[in-house]
């Protein structure tokens, strides 16, 4: 993969200057990170557009999270 900046924000729709955060919780040792990043969700998505990576057994509650955030939904990407 050969992307520029502009050209993978564009693809991932964000701003140019917006932030972006990516989180790996995705094993079952890393449900206490999960577990972090939803007890944060509000603080982080008024900061910054927020790419979890939950893994299997938290994806459910990612996307019942994601749904109460309101406004702020969209910069929530489970």
């Amino acid at each position: 993969f050969q992307q520029s900046r502009v050209q993978a924000r564009a693809a991932l729709e964000l701003a140019d200057d917006e932030r972006a955060i990516v989180i790996a919780g995705a094993s079952q040792g890393a449900q206490a990170i999960n577990r972090a990043v939803f007890a944060n969700l509000p603080a982080l998505t008024q900061r910054a557009t927020v790419f979890h990576i939950t893994g299997e057994a938290d994806a459910a509650r990612a996307l019942e999270l994601r749904a109460t955030l309101g406004a702020a939904a969209d910069r929530y990407r489970p």
